[in-house]
Parts: structure tokens; sequence; C-alpha cells
């Protein structure tokens, strides 16, 4: 999409705070102007009001307003539970813990992954087998 237009001339600051009130009060979250962004976020917003540009520069104007005055419960755990995504609202100190544990994990599943690897070899290679049209070496090892 290549036009252009004021895309978000209709939608002046206290239509955006008044939505996010809105999205908050959902939530069960707190609403109002939490970080040092928030007059910044204002100025960008009204700034980019009067001025013609593409719908993705208008999106990437809402990004950059959401990036600097983002909600004080900002921090989310997503995970996925029977194919449906779940959303839990972590603290800060809760997200720095899963952070660490999640990054724990993904190093268990390496080690895992090598394990795998290590003893794939090790049997193949040790134990009489049976006869095979490719060499082992040219069979992919597992993921």
């Amino acid at each position: 999409m290549n036009s252009t237009g004021r895309w978000l001339e209709p939608f002046d600051w206290d239509f955006v705070t008044a939505q996010n009130e809105v999205l908050c009060r959902q939530k069960s979250a707190y609403h109002g102007p939490t970080s040092d962004g928030h007059e910044e976020c204002k100025t960008l917003w009204n700034d980019a009001r009067q001025q013609s540009m593409s719908l993705f520069e208008a999106v990437d104007v809402c990004r950059k307003c959401h990036r600097l005055a983002p909600s004080p419960n900002s921090w989310r755990w997503t995970f996925k539970i029977k194919g449906k995504t779940a959303c839990v609202a972590l603290s800060e100190e809760q997200a720095a813990q899963m952070s660490e544990a999640m990054g724990n994990h993904k190093r268990l599943e390496e080690i895992v992954r090598e394990m795998r690897e290590i003893t794939q070899t090790l049997i193949l290679e040790t134990v009489p087998g049976v006869r095979r049209r490719k060499p082992l070496s040219e069979i992919p090892k597992a993921r």
C-alpha cells in the first residue's frame, strides 16, 4: 500500500489516552503516565498527527510511542497450553527470574542434544549392526 494520508489526524492525544485507559481497565492494570518517555511520546504523537505519511509510517509511529511509554506491567510470560496461547503478567522480579530459568532450560536442552548425539555416535560406531547401503557418515544426525 503506497497511498499516503493523515492517518493519525482523527486521533488526538485525549483519544489515545482514553483508549489506553480502556485497555488497562480490561487487564486490571494501572492507567496513567508512568515512564519518563510519556511527554516525548505525546509530542511525537501530536507532531505525527499533522503529517501526511504512508500507512506503514503511521504504524511505525504507533510502535515508537509504545516503546517510549510502556505500561508498568509490561512483563509478560507467553506460552502454549493445548495449542492455545496463554499470557501471564509478571512483576519485574518475576520476569528476571523467569528469564534466568528459561536461559537455564535452553542450556539444558543443548546439553541433552549433545548427549544424544554422542550416545548415537557411540552406539553406531561400537555396537555391531546391520549392513548399510550408505556409510554412517552420510546419515544425518538427529537434531
